[in-house]
Parts: C-alpha cells; structure tokens; sequence
C-alpha cells in the first residue's frame, strides 16, 4: 500500500508575519488543527501525519490533536519552510519513491476524491499536484472578482485562480493545467510522489524566507504544478481545500466582527 505522508507547520501563537487582517484567531487554532488533521484521516488513504512546530506552547497544544509531534529550533516565520527541508532530509533516508507527500497548512480542511487519489499516486510524470482553495464569504463582501463557489451549503470565493493560463495541460482521470505564475499555484498545499520529492531543492535565502517558501520553492523549481482545468465539466470539490481562516480574513473587514 502506498503511504501518503502529510506536513503540517502549526504555530500556537499570534502570527505577526502575515498581512494585518490574516491569520487564524487564536482561540480557534486549535479547532482548525483538529478539522484539518480529521479531514486526512477521513481520505480514505494509507496517511502517515506529522506535525511541526517551533516552540513549547506550540507543542503542548498540537500534542492535544495528535500525537505525532516534531520540534523545530527555528523562528515562527521560517517554520513552514523548515518544515519541507526537515521532512526532505528524514524521507531521502527513509522514504519510498511510489509514496506520497503532501505539505498543507494547519487550517486547511483537504478533500480529495477517489478519482484524483489515483490520479497523484498512479502518475509516472514528474509534477506536482495542488488543490484550488476556497474560503467562505460573510455575506458576499470581499469577492475583488474573484469566482464564486458554493461549497457544502455555503457561498465563498476561490482564490489563487488565473483565467488565461498558458501552461501544459496533463490528463488523466481527470483534466489538470500546469499553473505558469506562482500566485495561481499557490494554495499553501501541494502534494507529489516520492521520487520527485526528494529532489526538490527547498533552499531559500534567508532574507527571501516568507510563510509561502514551501510553496514558492517548488514552484520556482520548474516542476509543473498542476490544478483542475476550472471548467463545467469536472467538480472542483473533488480536489479542494476549504481555507478556514480565510474566512476569519473576509469578515475582519467589518468591525462588529
């Protein structure tokens, strides 16, 4: 059975190295770790989960969640980038070339289906794969043209999407488009086989080091990273991540919130 190894950076704590509005509220850190770490368990895949973090609190608290926790001496702006380059060295040792990794933040409900599940581990080509990202909307504030997306019984924008995409298009069980910008790559989760994993060069200058390295990187290292062609023919909730705290964001813009 192929295993599917899931990263997850999660910092307990205020986080100052986002933009203002940004960020999951503290008290709900917690819940939003749990939601993501139930949303993996319940793929219906062979998933091996490891947290990350980079303090004491932090720990305690994912401890709470789940119990396997790893501790990184770094600064909470260069967790998540740590977080690939720590997991990398452990799995160029350890890891199979058929097994899969996946990088998701810590407050990001995954849904994959059975169809793209087979897609990702019976691929032969060297890509990566990256879901659209969702977040609820409070009312229909905040859309800045962005599409609009019902997702289980609620209204909400998908960001990260380019309309005029030029990349190569990959199919398989479903039709994919290679992403040609960073911004309509990123969705702060990606997953690939081993074998492609393992090569992927994840150093980045320190005083370039932002929440989004993960993501960056990969994509800056020429490997195509691929999403559902957004069309009306295949449902994107069947590889989507619903961005929690993205909805904490859309509702910061009205103060009695």
């Amino acid at each position: 059975m192929v295993n599917w190894h899931f990263i997850i950076p999660f910092y307990y704590g205020k986080n100052r190295h986002v933009v203002k509005k940004g960020g999951a509220p503290l008290d709900r850190k917690i819940d939003y770790l749990k939601q993501t770490v139930n949303s993996i368990k319940g793929l219906g895949v062979n998933s091996k989960i490891t947290i990350y973090v980079c303090d004491d609190a932090s720990n305690e608290q994912a401890l709470l969640v789940h119990n396997n926790v790893k501790k990184i001496d770094c600064h909470p702006k260069h967790l998540p980038i740590e977080t690939v380059k720590t997991f990398q060295k452990w799995f160029n040792e350890n890891g199979s070339d058929k097994d899969i990794v996946t990088f998701n933040e810590d407050d990001q409900v995954l849904y994959l289906s059975g169809k793209v599940i087979a897609d990702i581990e019976n691929t032969n080509d060297k890509v990566v794969f990256s879901p659209h990202r969702w977040a609820k909307l409070l009312f229909f504030f905040r859309i800045k043209k962005r599409p609009i997306f019902k997702f289980n019984g609620s209204w909400g924008i998908l960001d990260n999407i380019n309309k005029t995409l030029t990349g190569k298009d990959f199919s398989y069980n479903y039709d994919y488009k290679t992403q040609d910008n960073r911004n309509s790559a990123y969705a702060a989760c990606w997953m690939t086989k081993g074998n492609v994993f393992k090569g992927i060069d994840f150093n980045v200058s320190e005083e370039l080091i932002e929440l989004e390295s993960p993501s960056f990187a990969l994509f800056d290292s020429g490997i195509p990273v691929l999403k559902f062609v957004n069309n009306n023919t295949q449902p994107l909730s069947h590889f989507l991540v619903d961005h929690l705290s993205g909805y904490d964001y859309n509702r910061r813009i009205i103060k009695l919130f």
